[in-house]
């Protein structure tokens, strides 16, 4: 019998560059041990910890693309997902400025062109500074004539009209599309995302703080600001989902983990099987997604390590640990930044822990 394949280490060292991401800041570096791809500088806006897609694609530890190796045993990695599972696309991301305001397509959304695919989205947050916020939706009352108005005046007063939510280190939220959104500044957080296999996520600008900048990206009062795409953006946004109704469905407020605590699997979001009791001794339901599959593993000890029916990534966040298989023959190290493709069918394994902290996410079946 042929043996199933094992979890692999990536590389870690993907990045898109600091003129696409000018927002970015440098806690990537300090805290995740990432490697700078610009001489001179610390700052990294976004990891691609995980990626099957033509743009960034993800590199094992031993610099073989993860493409190659999951096609060599697709059945074994993909499991009954298939190609629904290869669109998972898993970043890391961390913010010294705001990103634009942003909004993402229905994936069946009829202007899309071939190789165009939605992006359905999800955030943990990992850090934030004491005033950390991120706009999540429109404020209550706020429709279609207002934006508008805004965004022709071109006097910031767009800014007034966003619901803020000021976030702190275990938040989650689930962005559906047609919600606006921007990350502010001081978040470090992981972006689970699903991008259709072979295509490329859509994202349409909104607005970007009446910015401008110069040609290596940087802010330049002399430069000239990113484009927009404010057509697009009001067609696609949903203006039923506003307010303090759209947070309800869509933000969860976790809390930081207990590092010392006996290891435990919460499920944050996805389709859900069991409620998730993990901050106050409340039991909250996890955030409905039809997409993505959200679990935090937290904690230390020793657990089985199931699989499921599609691949998978963990990625580690604090803390160190391994993943041994039932002989003990092979083991994995786990440490701070690193990500792991895991096979959606592979031996058993058990994960030991010792102040653990990581994300594992998945796209639903």
């Amino acid at each position: 019998m042929r043996a199933l394949p094992r979890p692999v280490l990536l590389s870690g060292d993907v990045y898109t560059s600091a003129a696409r991401t000018p927002w970015g800041g440098t806690r990537l570096v300090k805290h995740f041990a990432k490697r700078t791809i610009e001489s001179g500088s610390a700052r990294i806006g976004e990891s691609w910890e995980l990626s099957l897609g033509p743009e960034l694609p993800s590199l094992t530890s031993k610099g073989e693309p993860l493409g190659m190796l999951i096609a060599r045993d697709r059945d074994e990695w993909l499991g009954s997902s298939g190609d629904r599972a290869a669109g998972l696309l898993v970043k890391l991301l961390d913010t010294d400025e705001p990103l634009s305001l942003q909004i993402h397509p229905r994936d069946e959304d009829e202007h899309l062109a071939a190789d165009e695919s939605g992006k359905p989205e999800a955030w943990y947050v990992v850090r934030a500074e004491a005033d950390a916020w991120i706009a999540f939706g429109w404020r209550d009352g706020i429709g279609r004539e207002d934006v508008l108005g805004a965004l022709s005046r071109g006097d910031g007063s767009l800014a007034q009209m966003l619901q803020r939510v000021h976030v702190q280190a275990g938040d989650a939220f689930v962005v559906d599309a047609g919600t606006p959104h921007a990350i502010g500044p001081g978040v470090t957080l992981v972006e689970p995302q699903y991008v259709a296999r072979g295509k490329r996520g859509v994202t349409y600008r909104y607005w970007d703080w009446e910015r401008r900048y110069d040609a290596n990206g940087a802010l330049d009062r002399a430069g000239v600001p990113r484009a927009l795409h404010v057509d697009e953006a009001l067609r696609v946004t949903d203006w039923d989902a506003t307010g303090s109704e759209l947070l309800e469905r869509s933000f969860r407020r976790h809390g930081a983990p207990d590092l010392d605590a006996e290891l435990a699997f919460d499920l944050l979001a996805g389709l859900p099987s069991q409620p998730s009791t993990v901050h106050d001794g409340r039991v909250m339901e996890p955030l409905p997604s039809q997409w993505l599959r959200i679990v935090r593993i937290a904690g230390t000890g020793a657990r089985p390590f199931f699989h499921g029916e599609s691949l998978h990534a963990l990625t580690v966040l604090e803390g160190h640990g391994r993943l041994v298989d039932r002989k003990g023959e092979w083991a994995l190290e786990l440490s701070p930044g690193v990500t792991v493709a895991i096979p959606a069918h592979h031996e058993e394994l058990r994960l030991e822990a010792q102040g653990f902290h990581a994300i594992r996410t998945s796209i639903e079946p």
